[in-house]
C-alpha cells in the first residue's frame, strides 16, 4: 500500500470517528437542555446551536414579534412564507414579512400562531408550496399540503383575520436538491388552491399566471435562478399582491 492510500484511509477513519462522536453527543440526553424558558438566542437561533432543534423556525422572529407586541404595534398585513416571501421588497410599513428560506407548509403551520395570530393583523398573506414540491421536509401529498393551508386559514379566520392565498409560482427545477419535476405538481397544487379559495370565499393572489410562460415554466427574465423571482419578477408580482390586499380590505369594510 502506497503512502497516498494510507493517508486516504487515515483521513476517512478520522471522519468516521468525528461523525460517530457527533451523533453520540447529539443523542446523549444528558447534554440536551430540554424544556427551557429561553430556547432561542438573541440572533434567532436555537440555544443548542443545532438548526434542526428549531425545525419550524420558531426562534427566527421571536424577538421581533416580542418587540411588536411590546410596542402594541398591530400590523395591517403579515406575509408568511418561504424564501420568496422573505426576499419580497416590502416598502409598506403596515406589512410585516415572516418568510423563512426553504420552509414548507408544515413548518409554517407550526409557527403560524406565533408569527401571525399573536400579532393580530387584519390580513394574512400565505404563500407556500414550492418547497413542499421539492420535498424539503420529506415526501408530502397534495392533500396533506392543502390540509396545512386550510389549517392556517382556519386559525386566521377564527380570529377575524382575512386570508389571502398566493398561488405557487412556477419553477424550472430543484436540482441538485431534489429530482422532483415542478411543472405538473405546481399545476396540481394551484388547482387545489383555486378550488379551495373559491369554495371558502378566500381572496386569491394568482402569481403563477403573472410569472408563467405558455408552457407553464417560469418566464426567464423574471427569475434570477430556477426557483426564485428576481427584481423583474417581484415587479410583476407586486400589482397582484396589491389587488388582492385591496379586495381583502374591501371585505373588512363590508364587515363593519
Amino acid at each position: 500500500m502506497d503512502t497516498a492510500a494510507r493517508w486516504r484511509i487515515l483521513v476517512l477513519s478520522l471522519l468516521v470517528i468525528a461523525g460517530a462522536v457527533y451523533l453520540f453527543t447529539r443523542n446523549d440526553p444528558r447534554l440536551q437542555p430540554g424544556m427551557t424558558s429561553a430556547p432561542c438566542t438573541s440572533d434567532g437561533e436555537s440555544v443548542t446551536g443545532c438548526g434542526i432543534d428549531d425545525w419550524a423556525g420558531l426562534c427566527r422572529y421571536r424577538a421581533e414579534n416580542a418587540l411588536l407586541l411590546e410596542q402594541q404595534a398591530t400590523p395591517d398585513v403579515v406575509m408568511i412564507g418561504d424564501s420568496i416571501t422573505r426576499a419580497w421588497p416590502i416598502e409598506d410599513d403596515g406589512i410585516v414579512g415572516r418568510g423563512i428560506d426553504r420552509q414548507t407548509s408544515a413548518q409554517m403551520l407550526v409557527r403560524f400562531r406565533q408569527d401571525v395570530v399573536r400579532l393580530r393583523p387584519r390580513i394574512v398573506h400565505i404563500l407556500a408550496g414550492t418547497n413542499d414540491i421539492a420535498g424539503n421536509t420529506g415526501p408530502i401529498s397534495p392533500d396533506i399540503y392543502l390540509a396545512n393551508i386550510a389549517s392556517m386559514a382556519d386559525l386566521a379566520r377564527a380570529r377575524g383575520i382575512v386570508v389571502v392565498l398566493g398561488t405557487v409560482p412556477p419553477a424550472d427545477h430543484f436540482r441538485p436538491v431534489s429530482e422532483a419535476t415542478p411543472g405538473p405538481w405546481v399545476q396540481r397544487l394551484n388547482d387545489l388552491l383555486k378550488q379551495y379559495a373559491e369554495s371558502e370565499g378566500i381572496v386569491l393572489a394568482d402569481y403563477h399566471s403573472a410569472l408563467a410562460a405558455p408552457d407553464g415554466g417560469p418566464i426567464g427574465e423574471y427569475y434570477h435562478d430556477p426557483i426564485h423571482p428576481g427584481k423583474a419578477g417581484y415587479a410583476v408580482m407586486q400589482p397582484v399582491l396589491e389587488r388582492a390586499l385591496a379586495e381583502a380590505r374591501t371585505r373588512i369594510s363590508g364587515l363593519k
